[in-house]
């Protein structure tokens, strides 16, 4: 289990992202409706999916970054999900 790191969602968010970015991880979180979701999900590059050609244009308008949500790629069912950072509550890596 690794300590959460952040008080606030910029630095929770920056953290979580370090962290994916690196590998695997195992994120349990709280959802919307109160229930838990423990997910295995990365950032890992070489372990996203291809992107579409459509969303490779350099003219596209860039998304607005949302410091309070995470997305993630969820291995365990190959699709992007998102979370709210500030309702992590505990990190594993596997």
């Amino acid at each position: 289990m690794i300590n959460i790191v952040g008080d606030n969602e910029l630095d929770r968010h920056m953290w979580l992202e370090s962290l994916l970015r690196e590998g695997v991880y195992q994120v349990t979180f709280t959802k919307i409706d109160g229930t838990s979701r423990t997910m295995p999900c990365t950032l890992k590059p070489e372990l996203l999916p291809a992107r579409p050609v459509a969303e490779q244009l350099v003219n596209k308008i860039p998304k607005v970054l949302k410091l309070e949500t995470m997305s993630a790629w969820a291995t365990d069912i190959e699709q992007w999900r998102s979370f709210r950072v500030m309702n992590v509550t505990a990190v594993e890596q596997l």
